[in-house]
């Protein structure tokens, strides 16, 4: 009976071992493993979130200098014509000088394309011959002249016209008109072969 009282005693302090462990396990290890568990998943998306950030940001990179160049040609391009074929380009400078021309109060008497003496593939010019008096004369050349895109006169003749009544806001007076004849050049962005 001793014997089997002892038997007892260990199989209960087995059991309470067994419960002790049990309960160990089941409030420190099993908790913790399960932090590291969710731990290494947490890093494993962070990882992934880091190099999906990391190619974004190459491309981001890639896209902000291709911005910049487009930026900096947009900016460069309002000094050039729209068009990008010669006659188009030409026919667009055409229409910005007879504007510039009645603006002024200037008659226009002729507005043709100069294909002589071109130097660059995307230079366009016209030859201009119209009829003003002083004053209009020197608005239409200061608006030719600061014009968007830039414009460029060259060869300008000024000859004696025939007198008539010009009436303007600086004078009263008659003015003498007279015959203007000049070349106004401007230029494409891109050239002809380069659409």
């Amino acid at each position: 009976m001793l014997q089997s009282k002892i038997n007892t005693h260990k199989l209960l302090a087995l059991i309470l071992l067994l419960l002790a462990i049990a309960m160990i396990l089941m409030l420190l290890v099993f908790p913790l493993y399960a932090k590291y568990q969710s731990t290494e998943e947490e890093i494993a998306s962070l990882q992934h979130r880091l190099l999906q950030y990391k190619s974004i940001s190459g491309r981001t990179k890639g896209l902000s200098n291709k911005l910049a160049q487009l930026e900096t040609f947009n900016e460069d391009q309002e000094y050039y014509f729209s068009e990008n074929k010669a006659s188009l380009a030409s026919a667009e400078l055409q229409g910005i000088i007879k504007d510039v021309l009645s603006q002024q109060n200037a008659k226009i008497l002729s507005t043709q394309p100069v294909i002589d003496g071109i130097l660059d593939d995307r230079q366009v010019r016209v030859a201009v011959h119209c009829r003003a008096d002083i004053v209009s004369l020197r608005k239409l050349l200061y608006e030719i002249e600061t014009h968007v895109p830039v414009l460029i006169i060259d060869k300008i003749k000024i000859g004696r016209g025939y007198r008539t009544t010009f009436r303007n806001e600086l004078s009263d007076k008659v003015n003498e008109t007279l015959d203007v004849r000049f070349d106004v050049t401007g230029y494409m962005a891109v050239n002809n072969g380069n659409h």
